[in-house]
């Protein structure tokens, strides 16, 4: 997790040097975030967890791709935390799935 976090840094002062803000960057790491889950059960072929990820997404978040930004910007209060919250492993949520270890 600190590699993550350590090139997660790195990413942000480039966005930071590029001209965005927090607000920007946190849509772009949520998104990615989001996508990149979906994509890794894509890879496993494990279309009966991503139902079950794409059912509690629409549950909590009201759309099956996850949440967005500035939901979650209501949960953490600023967009840096945010931003930070992308390299954090949802053990919960992994266990509910089965995926982990």
């Amino acid at each position: 997790m600190e590699i993550k976090r350590a090139k997660l840094n790195s990413e942000v002062e480039e966005y930071l040097n590029a001209g965005k803000d927090f607000k920007e960057i946190a849509e772009i790491k949520v998104e990615q975030r989001n996508l990149d889950r979906i994509r890794s059960y894509v890879e496993r072929e494990d279309y009966e967890n991503l139902e079950k990820l794409y059912n509690r997404n629409l549950i909590e978040y009201g759309r099956k791709e996850g949440p967005t930004a500035e939901q979650l910007f209501e949960k953490y209060g600023s967009y840096e935390d945010v931003i930070y919250s992308s390299v954090k492993i949802n053990k919960g949520m992994n266990a509910i799935l089965g995926i982990d270890d």
